[in-house]
């Protein structure tokens, strides 16, 4: 990275860009489509389990 002038954070905003706008998809599809949402925390940490005495 080069050091910041007073135009040469273009570059790095362009490098940045695709990451950005993936992390925005994601988020927007998360966010709104219901199925997502619910299905993610399922496949990623199981079940909550509720034990009781």
């Amino acid at each position: 990275m080069k050091t910041p002038g007073p135009i040469g954070l273009d570059a790095d905003v362009r490098a940045a860009a695709p990451t950005v706008l993936v992390l925005l998809a994601f988020f927007v599809l998360v966010t709104y489509v219901p199925g997502l949402s619910i299905a993610l925390p399922y496949a990623f940490m199981g079940p909550e389990l509720i034990l009781t005495r």
